[in-house]
């Protein structure tokens, strides 16, 4: 087990808004089989490789390296079990909960407006106690993901936090095998009954890189930009060709995916280093760090559908579509989302510091 030094923990908090923005994009990017089987408009298909290269080749490698941090920082962390339930009640069951609220709320308003199709509150009148523990909880009608379908990450990690003395004690016990078990299952399986693969996999990775002091930066360090990009991108253009979908619409996970987010996150693991040498690059990496999770809960789903919507009739890509007027809904749509987003959490900030920190999970500076 090690202990966080400080270029670890500095290298981290350089990447905390970077990981929130591929996603982001990720979400931005209306791509066939991902968003919606067919799209509303003619996409040449070279057009669509760019776009599915933000959402596949960039976004997908967020939500793992999120899941190896936290599983690493708990393992590091000198917090007693107690503890740390307590400081992820603060920092991830109550905004979850409060957002989860609000955006019931927004859906029951827009629902009541007739405005948005396909509402998830629909017949909300009709549901029982059950029926709303369920949605919030996301287990409902085989479905794992939560009402606001952004925040499954939370739900998983809350869940994973609750049972990390049994996954730690197992990490130290037989860690190569249960590390292989977990894997089998992100392979096999669309869910573990109540958690993703994807977050139990790459939490218990971060914990064993921690307890045997396997040192990820260093080893992306030794490696030279041409390595490290030349593995990547030939790990993503056979993970592409051979992409398929589950029946949920996620991408089926397969052994050469697996290869292809370990050789993207050392990428940004790479880039990290480059963020935390330049001062300004990395001052601007910490002053925008505590805007992370406000701007990730602020972008989706209803101001997600707005801004497509928007960028729609802005440039008239429906009527004509075409390789230009798709690039550019694509760019304004994800310049507008991320935009607004980060600008309603700078506001919040000014003119109710308190309301923001608590809908963002963060501790006030005193």
């Amino acid at each position: 087990m090690v202990t966080l030094d400080e270029e670890t923990s500095k290298r981290i908090t350089s990447l905390r808004f970077l990981l929130m923005l591929l996603v982001m994009i990720k979400h931005n990017a209306i791509v066939r089989d991902i968003f919606m089987h067919e799209l509303p408009f003619y996409e040449p298909s070279a057009v669509t490789f760019i776009k599915e290269f933000f959402a596949n080749g960039l976004g997908e490698l967020a939500v793992p390296l999120f899941f190896f941090f936290s599983g690493y920082l708990l393992a590091s962390s000198d917090d007693t079990y107690f503890t740390a339930i307590k400081k992820r009640c603060r920092s991830i069951f109550i905004p979850y909960t409060l957002w989860t609220l609000l955006y019931f709320a927004g859906w029951v308003i827009l629902l009541e407006l007739n405005f948005v199709h396909g509402n998830p509150v629909e017949g909300w009148h009709d549901w029982s106690f059950f029926d709303y523990i369920v949605r919030f909880a996301g287990y409902y009608n085989g479905y794992i993901f939560t009402f606001v379908g952004s925040f499954w990450f939370l739900r998983d990690l809350m869940i994973l936090i609750l049972l990390s003395p049994i996954i730690m004690f197992v990490c130290r016990k037989i860690p190569v095998c249960f590390f292989f078990v977990l894997a089998s299952a992100w392979f096999f399986l669309q869910s573990l009954i109540i958690i993703l693969p994807v977050s139990a996999l790459f939490f218990t990775l971060g914990i064993i890189c921690c307890f045997y002091k396997i040192n990820f930066l260093k080893i992306a360090d030794s490696l030279s930009w041409f390595e490290i990009l030349a593995l990547y991108f030939l790990n993503y253009l056979f993970y592409e060709k051979n992409l398929t979908y589950n029946s949920n619409g996620g991408i089926h996970h397969s052994f050469y995916f697996f290869i292809f987010v370990l050789s993207g996150i050392f990428v940004l693991f790479k880039v990290s280093l480059l963020l935390t040498k330049n001062e300004k690059t990395f001052s601007l990496a910490k002053k925008l760090a505590p805007y992370t999770f406000f701007t990730y809960a602020f972008h989706t789903p209803i101001l997600l559908e707005f801004v497509k919507r928007l960028t729609f009739r802005i440039t008239a890509v429906q009527t004509y579509g075409g390789a230009v007027r798709s690039l550019a809904q694509f760019v304004l749509a994800c310049i507008l989302d991320i935009g607004i987003s980060l600008v309603a959490g700078i506001i919040l900030l000014k003119i109710c510091p308190y309301l923001f920190y608590v809908l963002s999970g963060g501790k006030r500076n005193k």
